[in-house]
């Protein structure tokens, strides 16, 4: 997809088509970043301990209401921690 100069949305492109490869990445995009959010707003992490999260780090389990939660093993400036992702928002994401 080439850019032809400013236009709508300051891109103007050379064909239809281009413009559903630009909302099905911005889409995407957008859902990744309300996840994100979604996981740092619900668990108190901060943003340097979520970007160095790893698939290891993620540990399911459930509480003694049986709600499905998520502990997340972080590193950061405080050190290694246990932060827990309320069941709520889980379910959102």
């Amino acid at each position: 997809m080439k850019a032809t100069g400013l236009g709508h949305g300051g891109l103007r492109l050379r064909n239809r088509c281009d413009w559903r490869i630009v909302n099905t990445r911005t889409r995407a995009s957008r859902e990744l970043l309300r996840s994100y959010v979604l996981v740092l707003a619900n668990s108190g992490i901060r943003t340097g301990e979520a970007n160095k999260l790893k698939v290891t780090d993620v540990h399911s389990f459930r509480d003694d209401k049986q709600r499905h939660n998520y502990r997340l093993v972080v590193r950061g400036k405080t050190g290694e921690r246990d932060a827990v992702v309320r069941s709520v928002a889980a379910k959102r994401t």
